[in-house]
């Protein structure tokens, strides 16, 4: 599949509303993770949003290597300001669950066999939401990115190269 078609598919409204879905059920359970009255209500949901963050980013990563068909375009053309408008959707929910999985290890949830496990397989699906967005906004500027391998690929022929101990 081409990255205009994932663009396409992105810029769905069936997308759009998982990630809204998922949005939502972070913002309820951000406003109740300090709140450690009832630790079954919060398990569970911290499952359901582990459980659809990963269907969320399994359903994009079939759409993106062709094992599922993208959804039929909304009508409305995909513009970079419809993908930055995606892009800031993503990394708002990568922020909300950041929140609440800080949130949740200074509870001291991390160390909880009720919600360890889900913490942690949270985290790391949220990075993998930030690689979602971090691709997308490299899709959506295509020349700057280009450009740089260019850089590189001109800097690497003229032998300026660097340690990696001295760009850090």
């Amino acid at each position: 599949m081409n990255n205009c078609e994932v663009i396409d598919a992105l810029g769905t409204y069936e997308i759009e509303s998982q990630v809204y879905g998922v949005l939502s059920l972070a913002s309820k359970i951000a406003a109740q993770v300090k709140n450690r009255a009832n630790a079954f209500r919060f398990a569970l949901w911290l499952r359901n949003i582990n459980r659809d963050l990963t269907n969320f980013l399994d359903n994009i990563h079939a759409i993106i290597e062709g094992r599922k068909p993208a959804p039929k375009p909304s009508g409305e053309p995909i513009n970079r300001e419809r993908l930055a408008r995606t892009v800031d959707d993503l990394e708002h929910l990568y922020r909300v669950i950041e929140y609440i999985y800080e949130s949740s290890r200074r509870a001291g949830l991390t160390n909880s066999t009720l919600t360890a496990g889900t913490l942690r397989s949270l985290k790391n699906r949220n990075e993998a939401l930030l690689d979602l967005a971090d691709w997308l906004e490299a899709l959506s500027e295509p020349d700057k990115y280009n450009r740089l391998f260019e850089r590189a690929a001109r800097e690497k022929e003229a032998g300026e190269l660097l340690d990696l101990h001295q760009v850090i």
